[in-house]
């Protein structure tokens, strides 16, 4: 566990929540129903004309969904079937907005799931294609739309490393893979001249620091850090070349790490989804738990923790209560606004102006 005696400059954290709570009033918040009954574990947002593009998994219909605003109304898109109903899929449905093209995976059979990519054709329509990988879970990056993409997958339980060559061929890279043994979740960042990887294992959570070398078409690893142990969950994105992680801990603690230090946030009793984002250069959390309000029966609560450039505070602020938890939420942050995507019975939009933020 690393240098958690800094959470002490954070302790404020549970005082102010205590005492601020303002159940969505001051924030003029639109919530818009996307599709009432579905359950979507995978989601993502794309700056759109008005509103943003959304995608999202359909768990009923086994397949990748985009959802766009267009002449006032919401029009959803079937884009293609992803798996049958004979058995579970953990990742059914995940996928990455990279460019023009969506990267996803397509269960064929038991022992082949190979990774597709989708574009939209200019004459209207998907064209889906498919690749000469097959994996149960990838993690894609691409510097640029001409740029070969760098994909990380897992193939049977082990990780690996390749260039995936005219978006299509996969050209292996050496990659010491024992030190990635039984690795579950992870995401990867371009930083600076490097790759950052974040993964759980065993409950623990890493950042990996990754050196690609393409004349000897290798990855090495550079530095290999333990962030915090006993993780039930987390979520990590990228601002300003350094990787911030968002977690979720078996002692119900909700904590941050940027910048070599672990911060608290505050104690839930249990947490369906977590989230973070970047709005006006300070991060900002998502999360849905147990509403601390309600006293009788089960509600749950998407809480939206954010920084007050007003007061110089953080804040804890009630968004929207439901009778079921939201399972995923995906956000997107602009000039304007600050979006939300939230499923679990409902797929949801919410949009934040950000004037009130």
């Amino acid at each position: 566990m690393m240098n958690m005696i800094k959470i002490l400059l954070v302790l404020s954290f549970s005082v102010f929540f205590s005492s601020c709570f303002n159940y969505n009033k001051n924030f003029n918040t639109e919530i818009e129903m996307i599709e009432p009954e579905i359950y979507a574990k995978y989601l993502s947002m794309a700056p759109g004309n008005d509103k943003p593009n959304l995608y999202y998994s359909d768990e009923s219909m086994l397949g990748l969904k985009l959802s766009r605003f267009s002449q006032n109304k919401w029009e959803t898109i079937y884009l293609d079937q992803l798996d049958t109903q004979e058995h579970f899929n953990p990742v059914m449905g995940k996928h990455f907005l990279m460019y023009d093209k969506i990267f996803y995976l397509d269960y064929q059979t038991e022992t082949r799931i190979v990774l597709k990519q989708l574009r939209e054709k200019e004459e209207g329509g998907f064209l889906a294609d498919g690749t000469r990988v097959t994996c149960s879970d990838f993690c894609i990056l691409q510097d640029s739309p001409d740029s070969d993409p760098l994909l990380f997958y897992n193939d049977s339980g082990e990780l690996k490393a390749a260039i995936l060559e005219e978006q299509r061929y996969l050209e292996e890279l050496e990659f010491d893979t024992e030190k990635f043994q039984g690795i579950g979740e992870f995401q990867v960042f371009k930083t600076f001249d490097y790759y950052t990887m974040v993964y759980s294992n065993d409950s623990e959570l890493f950042l990996v620091r990754l050196a690609l070398n393409k004349e000897d078409k290798k990855i090495d690893v550079e530095s290999l850090l333990q962030i915090d142990s006993g993780i039930e969950q987390f979520h990590a994105t990228l601002f300003d070349n350094d990787v911030t992680i968002l977690y979720y801990s078996r002692e119900y603690l909700l904590s941050y790490y940027c910048g070599g230090t672990n911060q608290k946030i505050g104690y839930y009793p249990e947490i369906h989804f977590l989230n973070v984002n970047y709005h006006n250069s300070h991060p900002v959390f998502t999360i849905c738990a147990p509403d601390k309000e309600s006293k009788n029966q089960p509600v749950y609560a998407t809480y939206f923790i954010h920084y007050n450039d007003s007061n110089k505070k953080w804040r804890e602020d009630l968004l929207v209560r439901s009778n079921t938890p939201f399972i995923a939420c995906s956000s997107l942050s602009t000039t304007n606004n600050f979006y939300l995507l939230l499923s679990g019975n409902v797929l949801q939009l919410l949009t934040i102006p950000a004037a009130g933020l």
